[in-house]
């Protein structure tokens, strides 16, 4: 029996009210005029499947609709229609400082992102050298002892994407993050990525990088408007975005 896959998207909209817009007069300011509402559809219409073990890279120019789908993938938001199925336990891995808290040591917040991420401190205490020697703490001295507050991004990089793996996701989203860091653990964080894979991790990656994106995702969704451009191979559509950005006009 072929098994289900790990995420299937099925006609997915996501609409947004745009703020009420106010027009002052310019002698009295008051009274002012209110405009109507605008709706405007995030994402319209998007369908689209990663299979278990399968790393999905999602393209497109700022304002496709890249960010709003992490936003439905991690269940933050709903969509507005159609129906989005998760089959595992789903991790993001979205902003390099959102999971530090600034008045907590790098201890506290191994412990503090450990639990965000559903780990009890047992788990957590258990693989605390793990996470540690991952992230390679031993370069920084003093980390562990530092107020999340002084970490550079590479630090939080370091210390969020060590704490992500080991909480042992089987379905990992993940935007950008791996674009910051020095070039050695990025390299190595992408190593573990396809270790995880080969067990049946499933990842979907949002990058500006499409050099990455090629090199590590089996396929592409190219998001452009809202709508779904294209989904293929990473090696057909990652040439046919950069093409089309090539002659794009300037704006």
């Amino acid at each position: 029996m072929t098994p289900s896959p790990a995420i299937e998207a099925r006609g997915l909209f996501k609409s947004f009210q745009r703020g009420v817009e106010r027009e002052f007069r310019l002698i009295d300011l008051l009274p002012f005029v209110e405009k109507p509402q605008h709706t405007f559809d995030a994402l319209e219409d998007v369908s689209f499947q990663v299979e278990r073990g399968e790393t999905l890279g999602v393209i497109g120019t700022n304002g496709a609709g890249k960010t709003t789908l992490m936003r439905l993938l991690l269940g933050v938001t709903r969509p507005t229609r159609g129906e989005l199925i998760l089959r595992g336990r789903t991790v993001g891995l979205l902003d390099v400082g959102g999971g530090v808290h600034p008045d907590l040591t790098g201890r506290e917040n191994i412990y503090f992102a450990g639990a965000f991420l559903g780990l009890d401190e047992a788990t957590i205490t258990a693989r605390f050298e793990d996470i540690c020697r991952f992230a390679e703490v031993e370069r920084f001295p003093g980390f562990l002892d530092t107020p999340g507050r002084r970490f550079s991004a590479g630090m939080m990089a370091r210390l969020a994407f060590a704490t992500t793996l080991y909480a042992d996701p089987e379905i990992l989203i993940v935007d950008e993050v791996l674009a910051v860091g020095d070039a050695a653990f990025r390299a190595k964080c992408l190593e573990a990525l396809n270790h995880k894979r080969a067990d049946g991790l499933t990842v979907v990656l949002v990058s500006h990088n499409l050099e990455q994106v090629e090199d590590f995702c089996h396929r592409v969704l190219w998001l452009q408007g809202g709508q779904r451009e294209a989904l293929g191979p990473a090696t057909e559509i990652v040439p046919r975005f950069r093409e089309q950005q090539a002659v794009a006009p300037l704006r």
